[in-house]
């Protein structure tokens, strides 16, 4: 396909995505298969015109004065970085290229870049959200939300399970990846601007061969911390979907102990078990959804609850820039309703001296602290555990930079856990909050 075709099957997507308000891959997915001719690298530039437009929707429209699909690719591949250096050709003999330029949209690309704008607007977010992200980040809201529009890099863990960090470096020497003091297992895979093609490091054998996992940096850290300063026999990872955590959480535990993934959804869990099988991990075991209040743990209790509980997804938008208009105030009520239930399933499942984790990829403090405060204040018996103390226990000399959380009436800053951020920690956002069970008098 030659540019013209690129960008208007990249607007055809947008479209698309505006009137059936479907998940992004999915449109992807479908315009890929309905148009057969389109190569991998068309497929590839397509995704990333309609991936950047939509994390800088906002911006753009407000810039050209105009919020359709047309204006929002014209202005991607005409402003943003990596892609048209010299401007938009004028497509005379290209039959599959958009309409030409209007001499409003001309003047608009003129005057985009010296446009002024602020707010919502400038940082790339819905108004609806702008004053929770303003509860929580004060005068920072507009670094920290335009910070989740730029492009994540592939973040990777190492699996010593199965190899040993020189020889899965080796492996990987040829996508360059990047090593951080902060993160002992991550290899970071930098990622290119415009119409550069991002690694696809699961199709590659060190992948396959379960020497590495895809895994964000703040991922990687919240799991770590959950453990931090203790060393569980018993581990639930209640909310366990795919299995993400619960990999991540055997590796930290040097493969001692036991650690149960449970989902109440068995089809989150369909790619569980080959990814546990890939990742050579033995201390893991699966409790069915409807088998967990029969478990041999469940009256006892377990060591540690890590609750990576459903939330909106608000610190994922650099990989995921469709869901941050996706999302409604209805969804954000209905996420924190089930959070208080998978909250309540946890408390319960503490053994005395216990501790649960819980951690959303979420930034927002009506799915973090407030969920903590509504727990702590019906169970006595549980304390928070402080963001400096769980840092500290990593007993590392760097560690990410993080924003605390927020400071309240009975507690101070960061004693109800800890946020991670694309610009404070070069992480996806995430939040952690651990509590302890008193132990039996």
């Amino acid at each position: 396909m030659r540019l013209g075709g690129r960008l208007a099957a990249a607007i055809d997507v947008l479209e698309t995505l505006e009137t059936q308000r479907r998940p992004l891959a999915q449109v992807l997915k479908d315009w890929g298969h309905a148009h057969r001719f389109a190569g991998s690298g068309d497929r590839a530039a397509i995704g990333n015109l309609v991936h950047d437009a939509l994390r800088y929707r906002r911006s753009l429209a407000a810039r050209m004065g105009d919020d359709s699909a047309r204006a929002a690719v014209l202005a991607t591949a005409s402003l943003l970085p990596g892609y048209l250096e010299d401007g938009l050709p004028d497509f005379e003999d290209d039959r599959f290229a958009p309409d030409p330029l209007t001499e409003a949209e001309q003047a608009a690309l003129s005057g985009a870049r010296s446009a002024s704008i602020g707010g919502a607007a400038a940082a790339d977010c819905p108004d609806w959200l702008w004053p929770s992200f303003g509860r929580v980040f004060g005068d920072r809201a507009a670094d920290e939300i335009a910070a989740l529009a730029a492009r994540a890099p592939v973040d990777l863990r190492l699996n010593p399970l199965r190899s040993a960090a020189p020889r899965v470096e080796k492996a990987l020497a040829r996508f360059k990846p990047k090593k951080d003091p902060a993160f002992p297992l991550l290899r970071r895979v930098p990622v290119g601007e415009g119409f550069a093609r991002t690694a696809h490091l699961t199709s590659e054998a060190v992948y396959q061969k379960g020497w590495i996992e895809v895994q964000d940096a703040g991922s990687q850290t919240v799991t770590e911390l959950a453990l931090a300063g203790i060393k569980p026999r018993t581990v639930l990872d209640l909310c366990a979907g795919a299995g993400g955590k619960t990999l991540a959480l055997s590796v930290f535990m040097g493969g001692k102990g036991q650690v149960f993934a449970h989902d109440i959804d068995r089809r989150r869990m369909a790619d569980l078990w080959p990814r546990v099988k890939r990742s050579g991990a033995h201390n893991i075991q699966v409790i069915e959804p409807d088998a967990l209040p029969h478990h041999e743990h469940a009256d006892t209790g377990f060591d540690l609850v890590l609750v990576d509980a459903p939330c909106t997804g608000t610190g994922t938008w650099r990989r995921h820039p469709d869901t941050k208009w996706r999302v409604r105030e209805t969804a954000l009520q209905n996420r924190i309703g089930e959070q208080a239930q998978v909250l309540e399933t946890a408390a319960k499942l503490i053994k005395p001296g216990g501790r649960l984790a819980y951690v959303t990829c979420s930034l927002l403090a009506e799915e973090n602290e407030d969920q903590l405060l509504r727990l702590l204040a019906a169970h006595p018996d549980l304390k928070p555990v402080s963001a400096s103390t769980l840092f500290g226990a990593l007993e590392r000399d760097v560690i990410p930079g993080y924003l605390p959380a927020l400071a309240f009436e009975d507690y101070e800053a960061g004693v109800l856990g800890a946020r991670l951020t694309p610009l404070s920690s070069s992480t996806d956002g995430f939040f952690i909050g651990c509590l302890q069970r008193a132990k039996h008098p």
